[in-house]
């Protein structure tokens, strides 16, 4: 029996190693097509992969050139009104200038320099009679105007040059703030 036990053991050894090499031809196949599947998924789905990241990261550029556009507008603004409310601030400061004789001796300057036989001069309410005075003086007929909204000097028209300057402390002031506006924002904001 020996024998027998002895043909039974390599049989069942050559069964084994037959089985065995079976077994791995059979895992290595396995591993291929997952491969082979993993890969097709792969190429499958990348391409759509991207494509969705491309978009979120699209719309997220995108909100997020808005939101810079948005805070750019916001911080303008703002800059916008703190030179609004500096210039108001030279407007409240007006009125004591507008009460000195610098004031004063600067209209009269303005007046002897430009007033003409026949022109109109627009002036604030509160400088009509020195308008008036200096005018006389001068010995120079002219249509005065008055205008409540005037913040100061005058304005002085010319009809049959058809010409006007503007002498008003509105528009000095104003081209001094645009003049000076990056000036004054670099003081406020430290820009």
């Amino acid at each position: 029996m020996s024998s027998l036990s002895k043909i039974a053991d390599k049989v069942s050894e050559e069964i084994k190693v037959r089985i065995s090499q079976e077994l791995s031809k059979a895992k290595e196949e396995a591993f291929k097509i997952v491969e082979r599947k993993h890969q097709e998924v792969l190429a499958n789905y990348q391409p759509k992969i991207k494509e969705v990241v491309a978009k979120g990261m699209e719309r997220v550029e995108g909100e997020r050139a808005r939101l810079e556009v948005e805070v750019k507008r916001a911080v303008n603004l703002e800059k916008e009104a703190w030179l609004n409310r500096v210039k108001e601030e030279v407007y409240a400061r007006l009125e004591a200038y507008l009460d000195s004789m610098d004031y004063r001796n600067s209209l009269q300057k303005i007046l002897f320099r430009e007033a003409v036989e026949s022109c109109e001069i627009v002036c604030r309410p509160e400088d009509e009679k020195l308008v008036i005075q200096v005018l006389g003086s001068l010995g120079v007929r002219c249509l005065v105007k008055v205008n409540p909204a005037l913040r100061g000097g005058v304005y002085i028209y010319y009809p049959d040059k058809g010409m006007s300057k503007d002498y008003t402390l509105d528009l000095a002031i104003s081209q001094v703030f645009d003049n000076y506006k990056e000036e004054i924002a670099s003081i406020l904001f430290g820009e």
